[in-house]
């Protein structure tokens, strides 16, 4: 035995001595470098060891994903109807409450007075306490200051994402436009106070989010009570209106299907179109996704604004289809008269669905006509309608009405209409199936009661929008006319509605937190790292919740048959995908969720938010299935080896595999499970888009009871197993401390930050994770069982605790190899799986004071800040140092990168590499040189050095059990290669090597560690777009098939518009003297008014200005100058099908000559490193270098296939967005086709409908259907003011 392990070292070090030789041949370099990083990898992390540990406590089973999704379906349908419940029992609770509305004057002064008990406080969200200010009910302009008698005292919540809340009460929101002591709305605020119920449910559930009512009123009261996250915290703008949420419109009215039509007459000009179109932003703002609407406007003949002319119809109101609308409102202008006949019949058209024959023509063209048998005639005001039976049946039967929404709006956004249109009306509105509201634009309007006809003899509501400051309460009139018929349904049939995804802002991180650099009292070096850390970690809890998207449940509240608002329930979907756990199936696997309209909710490759601006994308939750699951091509289809179903198609592969791809995204918004799924080809990318993996995945889906929702699985078809316990039951009695801790009581795993595995006190918000984990632990030791409060996630406990005991002595094993990997400049050693479980060891580089590596930036922060100013030179007075002056130290791969184990991009990128070692240069820290004159191994004179990792997914047999790895200083690569044939500015031999995707892993090229920071030299960019000759050199390695291009489509993008000078003649009229004559009558007559208001002791003070001002709505405007859009990007996957390629690229001794000038060759050669991601490529210059690789001798070729880069559809015009989604030419006829076959999105939620019929019937008299200046008003106001004129 002796002599066997003698022979062995003898061998091993046999090896290594002839891994240190020059191994002249590409290919036996790069199998001898192979062999030398797996062969470290093996002994680094202990791989072996891992696996034989794992082997005594699980097994590699099969499972059926059918049941595995039946039993996520099941824990998600228990997590919600709990909150239902809840719901349910808020709802309940208002309606049993009894509401005292304000009976008379005096009734109406006591609520405001101080001294009457009848007085009402509450708890501001805004202001933090129950103190106000009361005006008085005069024309003085007196007011009253309440002081406060209580105030919240919010705190981090640990159960609640550390949000600072208070349980305490709730608060209470009211919008800006609203007066808070108005006591009707005291009175209801007072009504929907039901905290102890909120308490109650809170109490019961520590993860309960937040529950919530929005009064028709337009106050919210939310529990817990939260920060107001502001709009804009410097100037406490607050733009939000609880009335605007989805929440809100999907329980306060049916579904809608709606035509805007906005006048653009000769008169709609200056500021009554802007503030036409402030108000066709605030209509938009009301409709949801369960929504379809589409935009005319209308002069002498209508004009729809969709980019398919309304061939389409209706749109669905996603954000996208209303901002591209709202947009195209920017290049219209006002101009004639506005033909109301013509532009009616084609909203009712479009709405209904009308089918028959009908025509319009004018009496002058009728009565030179025969008009043809079977066509009636009907006058009306300029127009006659010839229609035929089959017409008229489908206006008495009201049409088919798109079959998408509940009811059908018309909302006319006019500044006055000569006529009442009841002749049209009546015609084509016999049954009133259509409400028409109107919105009578501008102070002069005097239109009045044509326009109020046309709404009350519609079932509708007429409203006066006189100015800017009207627009968004006036707007709020229609949603009250609607939800009478909510009001009036019998309490069991009363719908509750659940919302598509959203960002809710109260989650949000409040602005102000953390946006100036904090004064540090304390200048001692050590105090400024701890505070920076803890500054580090509470921003990285910040922007956890900025990126929280919720789904809400909302019930309608009904008093005495009168809707009074909507309670809610706030529901994260980081909880609801937890009970879908990832570990619970293969690693390549995922679930996924879909709302009611079939729109993505949870995707791993879903992503909401905008990278550089921190805020969600327009179209981030109206994603369908396909516009993520991105297709294969067919040319790389061919080049795989797991087949799917498109490899059936054979004749039009194109047709065929769209075909499949619908169908499979039918069967998941169906929940249809047929007995052989369907398979989809798709790429997987990385979060950042610099990586695509193609995969195979198979297809189920089941619906989730009680909600619309649908929750799918897609199970990579090379990966059907999992690993479980080989006990059915976990024994809980073999629970040990040593599992987390070492001898010296330091805790010895990390786990998943985001991820809920017991439940905590609320208090605890100055432990980790870890450390609260090990509290529950020493309870499982002690009591034999799962703590309480783990119960609820004891799946994913129990895999945690089979992790943390299969990798027990993992740590003291690697401590073992501490002096070998430090040796090789290796510093950490980890191992991450899938229940959240993380390992790790690191050791630091020091070999003395000045030789080695430090993990801190070595200069003193006096030095730092020295070189930053030189106000102060004693470090004793540097009273006003901040932490963004603190040194920059070394982040953790692990402790700080990439915390989160299987949701990191390593881990997805392993276990999509199987039985690849993967390495990679790391471009998010660095290591700094001891030693001041240490040179770097390119022979720079720089500071610090790069870093990199190695890892690799491990398996047992085919399981994934994790990814174990190790990081390495960026010379121990750099070393091993100049002794693989690889030396560093070698003068005529280039050598790299490449990655998967053809990224620069290693070029033997000077590389400047300061360059790479700043995206400069070779390292970490794409190989073909260095220089003319890495780029003809892509290009042969491509076709030797080293590599296969592959074309990525990304359709969550966002496209910018060039800056065009394109001002629309109804918004750029400042040169008009027409227009400059209006401003100036209309500033007359503000001032007049103020003039009066001012000798009159304030009596007109409330009469409102009149400027001239832009419309503006924050959630429109947010990202105009981008638009959705997809981008389409070659990518180049390393092609290892097992078929032996040629080193040589090119044929023996013959050279390739890329340079336009023809003067340099070279030779190419190409090689895989065994059992790693990379290829070794040498390429041989005949010149000297500086010849091949001058950029002005040797320029890249613009017309190389080698194409690497997102691009972005081209328009006709960058402003005319009516072609964001055209060809760059398109006929009419090319137009038709695409349009039509668009597929049409019907929201499920849309399948159930309060009835109108008692809507229908209902006798409205003008005081019900209608809010504007009564006459009376008029004549008093026309009286006061010509009386204060005479006093001037």
């Amino acid at each position: 035995m002796l002599i066997f392990s003698l022979f062995f070292v003898f061998l091993f070090e046999i090896s290594n001595i002839n891994s240190k030789t020059n191994c002249g041949e590409i290919e036996k370099c790069a199998h001898l470098l192979g062999e030398l990083l797996t062969t470290d990898y093996k002994r680094i992390t202990k791989v072996e060891e891992i696996r034989q540990s794992y082997d005594k406590l699980v097994k590699e089973e099969s499972y059926d994903p059918r049941t595995e999704l039946r039993d996520s379906k099941a824990r998600i349908e228990k997590y919600v109807n709990v909150r239902e419940e809840f719901l349910k029992s808020a709802k309940q609770s208002l309606e049993k409450k009894t509401y005292y509305p304000v009976k008379d004057e005096k009734d109406f002064e006591e609520i405001n007075d101080i001294r009457s008990p009848k007085f009402i406080r509450y708890m501001s969200a805004k202001q933090g306490n129950d103190a106000t200010i009361v005006y008085k009910s005069n024309h003085l302009g007196e007011s009253e200051v309440i002081n406060e008698t209580s105030h919240f005292t919010h705190t981090p919540n640990a159960n609640f994402y550390l949000l600072n809340t208070s349980y305490d009460w709730s608060a209470v929101h009211v919008p800006t436009p609203i007066y808070d002591r108005n006591p009707e709305i005291l009175r209801k605020i007072d009504w929907s106070n039901i905290d102890q119920l909120y308490q109650k449910n809170r109490d019961s559930t520590k993860d309960l989010a937040f529950q919530l009512f929005c009064s028709e009123s337009g106050f919210m009261r939310y529990y817990p009570a939260a920060p107001w996250y502001w709009s804009n915290e410097k100037d406490n703008l607050d733009l939000f209106d609880c009335r605007n949420t989805e929440w809100y419109i999907n329980s306060a009215t049916n579904s809608k299907n709606v035509m805007i039509m906005l006048d653009l007459s000769g008169s709609m000009l200056g500021q009554r179109f802007e503030v036409a179109k402030q108000a066709t932003e605030a209509i938009l703002g009301t409709l949801s996704h369960n929504d379809y609407f589409n935009i005319m406007s209308f002069t002498k003949s209508p004009k729809l604004l969709d980019d398919c002319n309304g061939t389409r119809g209706l749109l669905q109101a996603t954000m996208k289809n209303k901002k591209a609308l709202r947009m195209r409102m920017n290049d219209i202008a006002s101009e004639g008269k506005a033909d109301y006949d013509l532009a009616l019949t084609l909203a009712f058209d479009k709405l209904l669905n009308l089918k028959g024959e009908h025509h319009l023509y004018t009496k002058e063209e009728v009565a030179m006509m025969n008009i043809t048998e079977g066509l009636k005639s009907f006058e009306l005001n300029e127009h006659v309608l010839l229609a035929s039976e089959e017409y008229l049946k489908s206006v008495s039967t009201g049409g088919e009405q798109n079959g998408a929404a509940c009811e059908n709006i018309i909302m006319l956004i006019t500044d006055g209409s000569p006529t009442n249109n009841k002749k049209l009306l009546d015609t084509l509105n016999p049954n009133k199936d259509v409400r028409v509201f109107t919105f009578l634009i501008g102070e002069e309007a005097i239109d009045f009661n044509e326009v109020r006809e046309m709404a009350c003899d519609n079932r509708g509501y007429m409203v006066h929008v006189a100015n800017m400051a009207d627009v968004d309460e006036k707007i709020q009139y229609y949603i009250k006319r609607m939800s009478r018929v909510v009001g009036t349904e019998s309490q069991d049939k009363q719908l509750k509605w659940w919302t598509g995804v959203y960002r809710e802002k109260l989650y949000l991180p409040r602005a102000a937190v953390y946006s100036k650099p904090e004064p540090m009292p304390s200048r001692k070096h050590a105090v400024m790292r701890k505070e920076a850390a803890k500054r580090k970690i509470r921003i990285i809890a910040a922007e956890a919740r900025s990126r929280m998207f919720v789904t809400t449940v909302s019930y309608p509240v009904i008093y005495n048959n009168t809707f009074m608002g909507v309670a809610a329930v706030t529901i994260p979907l980081t909880e609801i995908a937890q009970k879908a756990h990832p570990s619970h199936i293969g690693a390549k696997s995922y679930f996924f969720m879909l709302d009611q309209n079939g729109f993505i909710m949870v995707h791993p490759q879903l992503r909401p938010i905008d990278q550089s601006t921190k805020s969600q994308k327009i179209n981030y939750n109206s994603m369908d299935l396909l516009e993520v699951e991105i297709a294969q091509t067919r040319e790389f289809r061919n080049t795989q080896k797991i087949k799917s179903f498109n490899d059936k198609c054979k004749d039009d592969y194109e047709k065929c595999s769209v075909r499949i791809r619908k169908e499979v995204r039918r069967n998941m918004i169906e929940c249809n499970n047929p007995e052989t799924p369907l398979e989809l080809d798709v790429l997987y990318a990385t979060d950042n888009l610099e990586r695509v993996y193609p995969q195979v995945n198979v297809y189920y889906a089941e619906c989730i009871n009680n909600t619309d929702f649908v929750i799918g699985l897609a199970v990579a078809k090379d990966e059907t197993v999992r690993i479980s316990s080989k006990t059915a039951v976990y024994d809980f009695s073999k629970v040990r401390l040593s599992w987390v801790k070492n001898e010296t009581s330091d805790l010895t795993f990390k786990i998943h930050p985001y991820w809920r595995y017991c439940f905590l006190n609320d208090s605890d918000t100055d432990i980790s994770k870890e450390q609260a984990f090990v509290v529950y632990l020493e309870q499982m030791v002690a009591t034999k069982r799962v703590p309480y409060l783990c119960t609820k996630r004891q799946y994913l406990v129990e895999r945690l605790l089979i992790d943390l005991e299969a990798t027990e002595n993992l740590i003291p094993a690697w401590e073992s190899n501490k002096d070998y990997a430090k040796s090789q400049l290796i510093h950490l050693t980890f191992f991450a799986a899938a229940s959240g479980m993380i390992r790790s060891a690191n050791w630091t580089l020091e070999k003395s004071e000045t030789e080695g590596y430090a993990y801190e930036q070595p200069r003193t922060i006096y030095e730092k800040f020295k070189n930053i100013t030189n106000w102060i030179e004693d470090l004793d007075q540097l009273s006003y140092l901040t932490l963004e002056q603190v040194p920059e130290t070394y982040n953790h791969f692990i402790n700080t990168i990439n915390s989160k184990s299987s949701d990191d991009p390593y881990y997805k990128r392993a276990v999509r590499m199987k039985d690849t070692l993967v390495l990679e240069v790391n471009n998010k820290t660095k290591l700094w040189y001891l030693g001041a004159t240490e040179l770097t191994s390119y022979k720079l004179n720089e500071n610090f050095t790069i870093v990199g990792q190695a890892y690799q997914a491990v398996y047992k047999d085919k399981a994934v059990l994790g990814v174990a790895g190790f990081e390495f200083a960026y010379e121990y690569i750099v070393t091993h290669l100049i002794e693989h044939g690889c030396k560093t500015n070698h003068s005529q031999r280039w050598c790299l090597l490449l990655d998967e995707h053809a990224y620069v892993f290693f070029s033997s090229e000077t590389q400047s560690y300061e360059g790479y920071f700043r995206g400069e030299g070779h390292v970490g960019k794409f190989f073909g777009s260095i220089n003319r000759i890495a780029q003809r050199a892509m290009e042969l390695l491509v076709e030797a098939k080293y590599y296969n291009k592959l074309v990525f489509t990304d359709h969550q993008t966002s496209c910018e518009f060039n800056k065009t000078n394109n001002a629309t003649q109804s918004g750029n009229r400042s040169n008009n003297p027409i227009y400059a004559f209006i401003r100036f009558l209309i500033h007359t007559f503000n001032y007049l008014v103020r003039l009066a208001s001012t000798v009159s002791g304030g009596y007109l003070i409330w009469f409102p200005n009149i400027p001239i001002t832009t419309a503006y709505t924050s959630s429109f405007h947010e990202g105009m100058n981008t638009y959705p859009c997809s981008k389409h990007s070659n990518f180049y996957f390393t092609n290892k099908d097992g078929v032996v390629k040629p080193n040589r690229i090119l044929e023996e001794n013959s050279r390739d000559r890329p340079c336009s000038t023809k003067q340099c060759g070279v030779k190419i050669e190409a090689s895989y490193v065994t059992g790693t991601n990379l290829l070794m490529v040498w390429i041989v210059a005949d010149e000297e270098k500086e010849k091949c690789y001058s950029e002005t001798e040797c320029a890249m070729n613009p017309n190389s296939p080698i194409k690497f880069e997102f691009i972005a559809p081209k328009l006709k015009n960058p402003r005319d967005e009516k072609n964001l989604d055209k060809p760059d030419t398109e006929t009419v006829e090319e137009m038709m086709e695409r349009c039509l076959n668009i597929e049409f999105r019907k929201s499920k939620a849309n399948d159930v409908c309060y009835p109108i019929d008692e809507d229908k019937n209902e006798k409205v008299t003008p005081q019900l259907c209608s809010m504007s200046t009564s006459t009376s008003t008029l004549i008093i106001f026309i009286i006061l003011f010509v009386k204060n004129l005479l006093i001037i």
